[in-house]
């Protein structure tokens, strides 16, 4: 009976093979239209209790300048597959949850890895362990094999790493997590001077699925205990506890997310600059899911056309026509009224807390009643039809920022030239501060910086000054001339020399 379903999973297994690496290389093309590769298998060999096969990962024939894989080249992993309903590889391990099969991989020594297998001495840098479910999804724990290269002035060290990965049979969800605990980078400079990177304690935990508008959404955190970055002439830099989180959720129609940054010190050398905050979100039910979807491919298109061939089209040109896709798909993305907000962008040290909030509600300009005088320009008919509310406020105390400017200055040779710098530095901020109150930019208020913005029914009110939209927009837009003005639309001239920068939306 176990031979018996021993062979009949392994025949299954055989039959779908197919129909993974088409539903891969189907996803890759969706994700990655210029990726340069494909995924194929070869030099199957079925057997009752095992098989073993070879899925290659080769270049697909399109041209390419940044092509990953040369001519020829392939990468190989070597698969040998234990039979369910019990495979005998898990088996032996004494696990007795029933699967499909056992997968054990192996990178094959070929002309793209051949290198990697002279440093190592022809040991294996990767291997895994997949269970395959009876529905083919997929468990693995790939390990990298821990490196410690010095050649020629070049110091590389890894410490390897175990790396959990739960793979849907779609490809449409997954789930993954692994620590990097060290990881060394050292090399020369034509000088002479050695630039060193340390990390410590890297890792990354993601839950992610494929939603009903074919964009990635979950949760995902990166973590960092510590990275310190040594200069070939200046002190060090370091960096402890810093972690990145973003999360991603859908309803029927609209999006939502947000994303938040925190570190908790920034060390030069042993003088400490403080810790920072950020958070930035959008609410549900208001940013439109299929514009987003829509604006994704076509920055995609962009992206793939600019890597696959980056010589041949302008930087300017780029960030151009992806304005104006951005400028197209407006219409559609603010049909929900989307809410953006930053709460907060902050910056701490020893002498005190500086904090951005930001909120910015849009509407849709296709359902505004707002009315643009016809002497206003056309900036003024923008934010009129599309901005419905912004909320900005600063507050910066000037002892921060004096103690973050003395602590970035460098070390004092004695304390009588410390305290010179510290009454130096006070000079420059109160400097700074009414430099910001001449211009009617900020506050001074309690000993700190400030500065608020409030914008709603075509009113703006600037640090308590109440002004119309057409004169605080003034110095922040181009005024048209005698001899006219292009606008925003011209788009930037083919020449042989640099291209001039196009002109951006304001």
């Amino acid at each position: 009976m176990w031979t018996g379903a021993s062979w009949y999973t392994g025949k299954q297994l055989a039959q779908n093979i197919d129909t993974v690496t088409a539903e891969f290389n189907k996803q890759l093309q969706e994700t990655y239209p210029n990726s340069g590769f494909k995924l194929v298998y070869r030099d199957y060999q079925g057997g009752v209790f095992s098989s073993t096969f070879s899925l290659v990962l080769q270049p697909d024939g399109s041209a390419s300048e940044t092509r990953p894989l040369a001519p020829k080249n392939e990468i190989v992993l070597n698969e040998t597959v234990s039979h369910g309903s019990l495979p005998l590889a898990l088996l032996k391990k004494m696990n007795l949850r029933p699967s499909m099969a056992h997968i054990h991989s192996e990178l094959a020594n070929t002309e793209a890895t051949k290198e990697l297998f002279d440093v190592l001495q022809n040991q294996q840098f990767f291997s895994a362990e997949t269970r395959v479910a009876f529905n083919g999804d997929t468990a693995s724990v790939i390990s990298l094999r821990p490196l410690d290269i010095d050649i020629e002035g070049t110091k590389f060290a890894f410490s390897g790493t175990d790396i959990a990965l739960d793979l849907a049979h779609d490809l449409r969800s997954s789930r993954i997590s692994g620590t990097v605990s060290h990881f060394l980078s050292e090399t020369t400079n034509y000088e002479g001077g050695k630039e060193t990177i340390v990390l410590e304690g890297l890792g990354l935990e993601a839950n992610n699925h494929r939603g009903k508008f074919n964009l990635d959404l979950g949760d995902c955190s990166v973590t960092l205990k510590s990275m310190k970055v040594t200069p070939p002439t200046s002190d060090h830099v370091t960096l402890n506890n810093f972690v990145i989180k973003s999360t991603m959720s859908e309803d029927d129609k609209n999006i939502a997310g947000a994303i938040t940054l925190s570190l908790d010190a920034l060390l030069l050398k042993d003088r400490d600059l403080g810790s920072m905050k950020f958070t930035f979100s959008f609410n549900q039910n208001q940013l439109y899911g299929e514009a987003t979807q829509q604006f994704a491919k076509t920055y995609k298109t962009l992206s793939a056309s600019f890597l696959e061939s980056p010589s041949a089209m302008d930087p300017l040109r780029f960030q151009y026509e992806l304005g104006q896709s951005l400028r197209n798909a407006l219409p559609s993305l603010l049909k929900g009224n989307p809410n953006f907000t930053i709460a907060p962008l902050s910056w701490k040290n020893a002498k005190g807390e500086s904090t951005l909030n930001a909120s910015l509600n849009l509407s849709n300009p296709a359902q505004s009643t707002a009315l643009t005088p016809p002497a206003q320009s056309d900036e003024e008919g923008v934010i009129r039809r599309a901005v419905k509310q912004l909320d900005v406020t600063l507050n910066a105390p000037m002892a921060m920022l004096a103690e973050g400017i003395v602590q970035a200055g460098g070390q004092a040779q004695s304390d009588q030239e410390h305290q010179q710098l510290i009454a130096s530095v006070q000079e420059q901020v109160k400097m700074l501060a009414g430099v910001g109150e001449m211009n009617q930019i900020t506050v001074t208020k309690d000993d700190a910086i400030t500065s608020s913005l409030h914008y709603a029914d075509n009113q703006v009110e600037f640090n308590g000054r109440k002004i119309s939209l057409a004169e605080f927009i003034a110095p922040f837009i181009d005024i048209p001339t005698d001899e006219g003005d292009e606008g925003d639309d011209a788009e930037p001239e083919a020449q042989d020399s640099p291209a001039a920068v196009p002109p951006q939306e304001k």
